[in-house]
C-alpha cells in the first residue's frame, strides 16, 4: 500500500535544501537559476550565479531536440543528461520537477561518471548528501586502490 501524499506541502529553505540536495539547481519559471546546492556550484565555477539561465549553463544531452528547461520537462518527462557549458567533463543526470505555484522547477542532478568527476573536482564524501550512495562508492574506490598499491 502506497502512502497518500497528494497534496502535501513542504517547506524548506535554501540552506536546508542545500543540505540534503547538494548537487540541486532551483530554477524560476523563465529557467534563471535562484539556488544551486553547493557541489553542483564546485561543478560550475564561475558559472554558478543567481540568474544564470539554464541553456547557458547546459547542453542538453538527452532528450534530443531540447534546448531549454521547459523543452526537457515536456519531452522526456523528469528524467535528462546534461554538459556543463563551462567546460567541465562532468556529464550529468537528474530529474526535475515543476512546484506548484508560481512555476518554479527543481533539478536534482548527479554525477554520470562519479569517479572521473570526484577526480577532476577534486571533491570528498562532505560534497555529498548523508543518504548518497555516492559515498559508498567513493569509500570503495578508495579500499581498491589502496588493495591494488599493496601488490
Amino acid at each position: 500500500m502506497r502512502a497518500d501524499v497528494t497534496g502535501f506541502r513542504l517547506k524548506m529553505d535554501s540552506m536546508t535544501l542545500a543540505r540534503f540536495m547538494p548537487m540541486h539547481l532551483l530554477l524560476d519559471a523563465d529557467g534563471c537559476a535562484l539556488s544551486y546546492g553547493p557541489t553542483l556550484a564546485l561543478v560550475l565555477q564561475d558559472d554558478a550565479r543567481l540568474g544564470a539561465r539554464f541553456e547557458d549553463l547546459f547542453e542538453v544531452r538527452s532528450p534530443g531536440g531540447a534546448v531549454t528547461i521547459q523543452d526537457v520537462l515536456a519531452r522526456a518527462g523528469t528524467r535528462f543528461r546534461l554538459s556543463p557549458r563551462n567546460g567541465a567533463r562532468s556529464g550529468l543526470r537528474g530529474h526535475g520537477q515543476s512546484l506548484p505555484g508560481d512555476g518554479r522547477i527543481l533539478l536534482n542532478l548527479t554525477f554520470i561518471d562519479l569517479i572521473a568527476a570526484v577526480r577532476a573536482i577534486a571533491l570528498s564524501d562532505a560534497d555529498f548528501a548523508a543518504s548518497d550512495l555516492a559515498r559508498e562508492v567513493l569509500f570503495l574506490a578508495e579500499a581498491n586502490a589502496a588493495v591494488t598499491q599493496d601488490r
